[in-house]
């Protein structure tokens, strides 16, 4: 007969943490220098490349509102695996 389920270490949980909250810092620290680039690579202008940035932020504030309720449902752990799993 298995014992409980043993709750990971804090340092582990606290570096993984840190890691999920470092990739939305990460992908906007990649994304913004490359804004000039991106406006003569599709020959666009500057406010339409800009608006890929809103959408971005756009898109991560309402999907909040969904990964909530789901986190609730299945689990914070299996949400977070498939969102790496999606920003990878």
């Amino acid at each position: 007969m298995k014992g409980p389920k043993q709750m990971p270490r804090m340092w582990v949980v606290n570096i993984i943490l840190s890691g999920l909250a470092a990739f939305g810092i990460f992908s906007t620290s990649i994304y913004l220098p490359s804004l000039p680039i991106l406006v003569q690579d599709f020959q666009s202008d500057q406010a339409s490349v800009q608006l890929t940035l809103t959408a971005f932020f756009l898109g991560a504030s309402i999907g909040q509102l969904f990964l909530g309720p789901l986190a609730d449902y299945f689990g914070r752990l299996q949400v977070a695996y498939w969102g790496i799993a999606i920003f990878m």
